[in-house]
């Protein structure tokens, strides 16, 4: 469903596909997300939502996607994520969250996301501070959109050991 000029999707559009893995509605003109839309798709993996540059996301968006693996919201022209927005993606291990400049970070955004392994940010985002990353000990490699991030990279690394910091410029 990638590049279709997708403008809003019904909330019960994917309900006979229970068995859905994979789903691409990148580079669409996504506003919203119903926050049932997705409650027919309890096996969905891998959900790609990038490039729909006026998307709103709600705090129960993801609700009933506990199974969850990666989830690309880079490019979105996402400016604040509620502090429940991540809580039902207990499985989820990819987060891209890079190219949203104007996004606010909030302190316990990330508190539920115990088996995120990648996370994708951009180093221009405003993080209300201090954003608690206690809970992230899968993590692995956190990657920003632009090298002006050190600072940001530094308070990382004082919580985390074993974490790969890098930058690109694209991904």
């Amino acid at each position: 469903l990638r590049e279709n000029g997708i403008v809003s999707i019904k909330k019960k559009a994917f309900r006979e596909l229970f068995g859905l893995r994979f789903l691409d509605l990148s580079y669409n003109n996504l506003t919203h997300i119903e926050p049932r839309m997705f409650f027919h798709t309890p096996n969905l993996a891998h959900l790609n939502l990038s490039n729909n540059h006026h998307i709103r996301i709600k705090k129960k968006t993801f609700s009933y996607l506990n199974r969850l693996k990666s989830l690309n919201l880079a490019d979105c022209s996402i400016d604040f994520l509620d502090e429940k927005t991540f809580r039902s993606l207990v499985s989820l291990e990819v987060l891209d969250l890079s190219m949203n400049p104007r996004m606010k970070i909030k302190r316990i955004l990330f508190k539920e996301l115990t088996n995120l392994k990648k996370l994708y940010l951009t180093s221009d985002s405003t993080f209300c501070t201090p954003v608690d990353f206690s809970n992230l000990n899968s993590l692995e490699r956190v990657l920003f959109d632009s090298i002006s991030c050190d600072l940001f990279m530094e308070k990382l690394k004082n919580n985390f050991t074993k974490i790969e910091f890098d930058y690109q410029e694209n991904h």
